[in-house]
C-alpha cells in the first residue's frame, strides 16, 4: 500500500484513450482539428467568446500578459498564497509582482487588502481558483470593476462550477484555465485563454502566429477535449478524491 497523500485524482477513462489513438490513426499529429474543437467546446461551456489553446499553462499566462499589455516596469497584483508558476509568468514578462494578503474563509485575496494594493500603477490583478468555493472571486472581481482594473482568473479545480448566474473561467477579463495533471481536466499540459475582449484574443492569436508562443499539440487537445465532454463526471470524481 502506498503512502503517498495525492492532492489530485486524475482519471484516463477508455473513451480518453480512444480520441487520441483516433487522432494518431489518423495521422493528425500536426492537425488543428481538435484544437479548435476543445477551443469551441470551452468558449461554449464558459459562455465567452473566444478560448485558445497553448501549449501550456505557464505559455498560456506569459502570452496572456503580453497580450493585455504587461511588459517591463509594469505592476501585477497577485495573491500571497499561490502557485510558484504565477510568479514567474509575472517576472518572465518583466513586470514587477505585488503581493496581497488572503482571507482564510475564501482563499483568495483579501477584499480590503486588495483594494489598498491596488495603485497608479498596477495593470492587472490575478486572482487563483480555490477549493472554498467563488464568492471570493467575485469580490476580487468588484474591487477590480471599482479601481477599473483588469482582472485575470486562473482557474484549476473550480472549472464547471457557477456563482450564480457566473461561471468559473467568466468572471476576469481574461480566464487561464490550467490542463495539466494536477488540474480538474488534464490534457497531460496546457492552458486554455478565455476571454470575450475581442483585441486580447486577436492579440494572442497574433503572437502565435508569429511564433511567440506555442499552440497546444493535437494528442494533448484530444486528450483535453474528451476530458472536457465529461466535466460533471469528473468534477464528482475530483470532489471524491479526499474520500479515497
Amino acid at each position: 500500500m502506498s503512502s503517498d497523500i495525492p492532492l489530485t485524482n486524475p482519471v484516463v477513462t477508455p473513451r480518453d484513450i480512444e480520441a487520441v489513438t483516433d487522432m494518431l490513426r489518423r495521422g493528425r499529429l500536426v492537425d488543428t482539428h481538435n484544437r479548435g474543437l476543445l477551443e469551441q467546446a470551452a468558449a461554449e461551456m464558459l459562455g465567452v467568446e473566444d478560448t485558445l489553446a497553448a501549449a501550456s499553462f505557464s505559455e498560456a499566462m506569459r502570452l496572456a500578459l503580453t497580450s493585455m499589455g504587461v511588459e517591463h516596469g509594469s505592476e501585477v497584483v497577485l495573491p500571497a498564497l499561490g502557485q510558484r508558476a504565477w510568479l514567474e509568468a509575472v517576472r518572465g514578462v518583466g513586470a514587477t509582482p505585488r503581493f496581497v494578503d488572503i482571507d482564510p474563509r475564501t482563499q483568495l485575496p483579501d477584499r480590503e487588502a486588495l483594494d489598498t494594493a491596488i495603485g497608479e500603477d498596477t495593470r492587472i490583478v490575478m486572482v487563483g481558483s480555490s477549493d472554498a468555493g467563488m464568492e471570493g472571486m467575485l469580490e476580487a472581481a468588484a474591487v477590480c470593476q471599482r479601481h477599473e482594473v483588469p482582472m485575470v482568473e486562473l482557474v484549476g479545480c473550480r472549472l464547471g462550477s457557477q456563482c450564480g448566474p457566473s461561471a468559473a473561467g467568466s468572471i476576469g477579463r481574461v480566464a487561464i484555465i490550467d490542463l495539466s495533471p494536477s488540474s480538474l481536466i488534464s490534457a497531460g499540459g496546457g492552458g486554455l485563454i478565455a476571454t470575450s475582449d475581442s483585441s486580447i484574443a486577436s492579440a494572442c492569436r497574433q503572437h502565435i502566429a508569429t511564433g511567440y508562443a506555442q499552440c497546444l499539440p493535437e494528442p494533448a487537445a484530444a486528450l483535453g477535449l474528451s476530458q472536457l465532454q465529461r466535466i460533471e463526471a469528473v468534477s464528482y470524481t475530483h470532489l471524491r478524491a479526499p474520500e479515497t
